[in-house]
């Protein structure tokens, strides 16, 4: 299991990657290792699936305080990837949620997020709406909208799993990001 070398506090991504926030990216953070993930497997479907795991280091609000509809929030944190049983540093995760509804009692949120996973191979980026009940949803799903470089023209989704729910102002996930085989790098 790898810690992350950094843990600035990171608002609950109300999950997107990417966000005190669940409705957006329900995915994300942190450090357990896929045990002999391969970037290039595909799980049977003909697709390539990336394992990574993100380390936030810092966050921001926008305006500060208590969240509500129309309150931005966004950070950046660092990606490992998990290749072959090991591990190794993969760039940066970069993501912003905008709230687009929030109860009065703050137990439901919902927002819209989009992340870019910044790679040595090119950016991956992504999308969806989170929906956070009283804490960041253990799951979550993205679409990848596109990318650069060895990831122009992306499409798939990605999922993202809530790896430390106990600690919601420093979410951690693991991301399978599922790359169709169409527009394999």
């Amino acid at each position: 299991m790898r810690k992350p070398t950094r843990n600035t506090p990171l608002a609950a991504r109300a999950v997107a990657v990417t966000v005190s926030a669940a409705a957006l990216l329900t995915t994300a953070l942190t450090g357990v290792a896929a045990a002999g993930a391969d970037p290039d497997h595909g799980h049977g479907r003909g697709e390539r699936v990336l394992e990574l795991e993100t380390h936030p280091t810092s966050h921001f609000q926008t305006p500060p305080g208590t969240s509500r509809a129309g309150t931005l929030i966004g950070g950046v944190g660092g990606l490992t990837r998990f290749v072959d049983g090991g591990e190794e540093d993969y760039g940066f995760d970069r993501w912003q949620c905008l709230y687009l509804e929030v109860t009065a009692d703050n137990a439901r949120r919902v927002m819209q997020c989009d992340a870019t996973l910044d790679t040595p191979d090119g950016e991956i980026t992504l999308q969806g709406a989170w929906t956070e009940l009283g804490g960041p949803p253990p799951e979550s799903r993205d679409a990848v909208t596109g990318g650069t470089g060895a990831y122009e023209g992306a499409t798939g989704y990605a999922v993202y799993t809530l790896l430390n729910p106990e600690d919601p102002a420093n979410a951690r996930y693991h991301i399978s990001v599922h790359l169709d085989a169409a527009r394999k790098p």
